[in-house]
């Protein structure tokens, strides 16, 4: 999915952190809905947890 981004498709974890970076969810909310948080944390800066 995320090769067919040009057709706004995208994976749930990159529409979590795209709203988390516009400020539309909280950093908790994003990690707690993610499939794979660690993805989350890479995205934001926080993955040394």
């Amino acid at each position: 999915m995320q090769t067919g981004r040009k057709f706004q498709l995208q994976t749930m974890d990159n529409s979590l952190l795209e709203l988390y970076q516009r400020g539309e969810i909280s950093y908790d909310v994003a990690l707690t809905n993610a499939r794979e948080p660690a993805h989350i944390r890479q995205g934001t800066g926080n993955d040394s947890e």
